[in-house]
């Protein structure tokens, strides 16, 4: 009985193998690990409530919705500035793999910037200014995309070369152009002589963002109470201190002290 030539039955094998199968099948023109970071976006944020949410999880491509650029398959720009986005970026994002333009400016988003996002290495644009953003930025900046903006949040910096690498992309406006809170908060007591009530003066050190309209918010309360009582504001944010009277004779209390920037045209009411 004749046998198959070896390289016969390898043939024959191949011919039978079944045709793979692709790892992400396409919704609404996109990959679905794409569509799952959009989706994720209008979560986070209140899609429902954004300005113009046209198309967004209706069934239509993804390039009919609003803001979305995409090109060959792939989400290329989400674009949705002054929108009424509020909440957080989700780390999701990350998974716009071939994303060149990210603009979320002047909204009301919250919370940390996501790391995933430096996962994006076409990213050209990231514009996140004029939010309420915080926390330390992610190291991935340290190599910023080209073309950076992310003052008017709460950011703050802790290594220096990555301070050097952001200030040098915002013209060195950048610490200078977030509202945080003051440091090193002290208070002493004011004696003042026959004065039936406790004064109480209250410094700190200002902040460096004192180019726009603001001041600080002082609030008080009894150590053993529960809820602050606001006590007032200074006249602007180059103040370093305030006296605080009306207080009960002998009792203790607590302080808080906050950094208020009033809206301008870049940035809505935030408070530190």
């Amino acid at each position: 009985m004749n046998k198959l030539h070896p390289y016969i039955s390898t043939v024959l094998a191949l011919l039978f193998f079944p045709a793979p199968v692709l790892a992400e099948e396409t919704t609404s023109g996109i990959l679905q690990s794409e569509y799952a970071a959009l989706y994720a976006l209008y979560q986070a944020t209140g899609g429902d409530n954004w300005n113009d949410n046209s198309h967004w999880l209706s069934g239509y491509p993804a390039y009919t919705w609003h803001g979305i650029t995409v090109e060959s398959g792939h989400v290329t720009g989400v674009v949705l500035p002054s929108n009424n986005l509020k909440g957080s970026i989700p780390p999701e994002i990350g998974n716009l793999s071939q994303l060149v333009s990210l603009m979320l400016d002047s909204n009301r988003l919250t919370g940390e910037i996501p790391e995933e996002i430096g996962n994006i290495s076409t990213l050209l644009l990231l514009w996140l200014d004029g939010n309420s953003l915080s926390g330390d930025l992610p190291l991935f900046l340290e190599s910023p995309p080209e073309y950076l903006d992310l003052r008017f949040n709460h950011l703050t910096v802790s290594d220096q070369s990555l301070l050097d690498a952001v200030e040098n992309k915002h013209s060195y406006e950048f610490r200078s152009t977030q509202t945080l809170a003051p440091e090193n908060l002290a208070a002493r007591a004011v004696e003042i002589g026959g004065a039936e009530e406790n004064r109480v003066e209250l410094s700190w050190n200002p902040v460096s963002y004192i180019g726009d309209e603001g001041g600080y918010q002082v609030f008080f309360k009894r150590s053993s109470g529960q809820d602050y009582q606001y006590y007032g504001m200074t006249a602007d944010k180059s103040a370093a201190s305030i006296t605080v009277s009306g207080l009960e004779p002998g009792a203790e209390y607590d302080f808080k002290v906050k950094t208020v920037t009033w809206a301008h045209d870049y940035q809505k009411l935030i408070p530190s």
